[in-house]
């Protein structure tokens, strides 16, 4: 195995670790889950979780074939209003992944370095700040 062979082996080992350890941490559905768990009885129980990632809602993680939904963009069985707002910002520059890598990541514009995940019922507005922040073109 050359080098560069080992070096990438090792980053693709490092990235699943990284997504497992994400998964334990943040609950996340299935679309017909999803659907089970906010009482959706429709014939299509993917439906109602496209049409939220359709509209900038939510956005989901693929967890190898299957696309999951995290549940901490839901409150109440429907889609936090703050999570579109902050999507509408971090999702011109970054992946499905590096959103949910952000939420759950200390933020240095956030009070004692909290997870954005952590401050959405409380501080929502300082979420969207930190999301804009992320997104500011640092000119020196």
């Amino acid at each position: 195995m050359t080098e560069r062979t080992r070096a990438a082996v090792t980053a693709r080992g490092r990235w699943q670790v990284l997504q497992q350890r994400f998964f334990r941490e943040c609950p996340s559905a299935t679309a017909a889950e999803l659907a089970c768990l906010v009482g959706l009885l429709t014939e299509d129980p993917s439906a109602q979780a496209q049409a939220w990632l359709r509209e900038g809602h939510v956005f989901s993680l693929n967890d190898g074939p299957v696309a999951r939904v995290s549940l901490f963009q839901l409150k109440d069985g429907q889609p936090r209003p703050v999570i579109a707002e902050i999507l509408s910002t971090l999702g011109k520059k970054f992946t499905p992944w590096e959103i949910a890598l952000w939420f759950t990541k200390p933020h240095v514009d956030l009070e004692d370095w909290k997870r954005p995940v952590d401050l959405l019922d409380k501080e929502p507005e300082a979420v969207v700040e930190a999301a804009k922040s992320t997104t500011e073109e640092v000119v020196y």
